[in-house]
């Protein structure tokens, strides 16, 4: 099993990197994130629950992010698909 949060990212040269972290604890990955995008010329694109009291919206809002808003809320398919409980948005880093 791949520890993508300690390891290093593999960046194709003029891609970008997409991230959807555990929405319990977004923090580790965000900083990580924000520590990539100063030392590598890259587009991150991050999915998280909407909550801009936290810490980690706050730091990514320091480092420059974009919010895009994600109308209504995410429905993930299976067998018990129902729309989460909580709205989402997309942050970039670029």
């Amino acid at each position: 099993m791949r520890d993508d949060l300690n390891g290093t990212w593999n960046i194709p040269l003029g891609g970008g990197i997409f991230i959807n972290p555990p929405y319990s604890n977004p923090k580790p990955w965000v900083e990580k994130a924000i520590r990539t995008r100063q030392h590598i010329p890259v587009t991150i694109v991050m999915l998280l629950k909407h909550d801009s009291s936290t810490q980690w919206y706050r730091m990514l809002k320091e480092a420059g992010a974009r919010f895009l808003m994600v109308e209504g809320r995410l429905t993930y398919k299976g067998p018990k698909s129902k729309p989460c409980s909580f709205p989402s948005i997309l942050a970039v880093l670029s």
